[in-house]
């Protein structure tokens, strides 16, 4: 029977996984590796971890991924191109996006980048020794960089309470807390319903709403693990 150790190391480890798995889809192009990760059926056992039971968002993004995996087998080459496009258009550009994925666009009327949290950002990254890539050329509030970002802090939270480093393991948790509270939970929801004006899409608008969904539900487990360790 597992220890309430073991269920704890398994929650941040899955988490862990969860970030990375979120900025892989929003930080760079689509690829085959990408597509294993969506097949695996240790994802889908991770992130149901991390999601409530029947958790809307959570199926559907499921559903996107056994859709890909299907096309996948049935014509790999116009999948790839597909999501390619996909990505091209929502994320990249050259054309207007649907949903800018940086933070400062959201933060104000004027949708414009570098503006103050952006340099906010930039000095939290600095503070816990996150070099963010492509540094300085891509805005630090991009949704792919404060992904990373979370999953370097949910790291050094699984590292340290694995070496039964609380106080260090709790100080990462709340690190976390602050930059979501202050940064990604300000403004997902916004991006997540804009995005949703690209449908039908084959992944990001999907993507979009449970990474939503996951942040929320990532802040609810750090006020759970903070008040376990009181």
């Amino acid at each position: 029977m597992a220890t309430q150790d073991d269920s704890i190391a398994v929650i941040l480890a899955a988490c862990h996984y969860s970030y990375q798995l979120f900025h892989r889809i929003f930080g760079s192009e689509p690829d085959d590796a990408m597509l294993d990760v969506f097949a695996d059926k240790y994802t889908f056992s991770v992130l149901g971890m991390v999601f409530n039971e029947n958790d809307e968002n959570l199926q559907i993004l499921l559903n996107a991924f056994e859709d890909i995996t299907s096309k996948r087998l049935a014509d790999h080459d116009s999948l790839l191109d597909s999501l390619l496009s996909e990505y091209t258009h929502l994320l990249v550009g050259p054309s207007k996006l649907p949903a800018p994925p940086w933070e400062s666009v959201f933060a104000t009327d004027e949708r414009m980048l570098f503006q103050s949290c952006t340099f906010d950002v930039r000095r939290l990254y600095k503070q816990h020794g996150y070099v963010p890539s492509n540094y300085p050329h891509e805005a630090d509030d991009h949704l792919a960089l404060e992904l990373d970002f979370m999953a370097h802090l949910a790291a050094s939270a699984f590292s340290y309470y694995e070496q039964g480093d609380m106080e260090n393991a709790k100080k990462s948790l709340l690190s976390q807390q602050h930059f979501l509270n202050k940064h990604l939970l300000v403004w997902i929801d916004s991006f997540a319903n804009a995005i949703q004006t690209a449908m039908p899409c084959l992944l990001y608008p999907q993507a979009a709403l449970a990474v939503a969904r996951f942040l929320k539900n990532y802040a609810d487990i750090i006020l759970e693990l903070d008040n376990a360790w009181q």
